[in-house]
């Protein structure tokens, strides 16, 4: 953890990993299915079905991420939101 200091006060940010998709893509089953609340098979799936999207494709100058970053992003915003459905 890196702890920066400002006029305002000191804040806590934590080291970057550049890899970290790239990395947490190949965890074991277990720890994956915890980190994403969902398996490997729906992950891989559910990524099959929205690479088909066309809404997934660049239209503009800057390329998108592939789907199963993106996915992976969703997946773990999802899972800090408190839920209130």
């Amino acid at each position: 953890m890196l702890s920066m200091h400002k006029s305002r006060g000191p804040y806590i940010q934590w080291q970057k990993c550049n890899q970290f998709f790239d990395i947490s893509l190949s965890w074991p089953a277990r720890d994956f299915r915890h980190e994403y609340c969902v398996g490997r098979a729906t992950f891989d799936r559910l990524v099959q079905i929205l690479e088909q999207n066309p809404i997934f494709e660049s239209t503009g100058r800057k390329p998108q991420r592939p789907v199963r970053y993106q996915l992976t992003c969703f997946l773990l915003r999802y899972g800090i939101v408190p839920h209130r459905l």
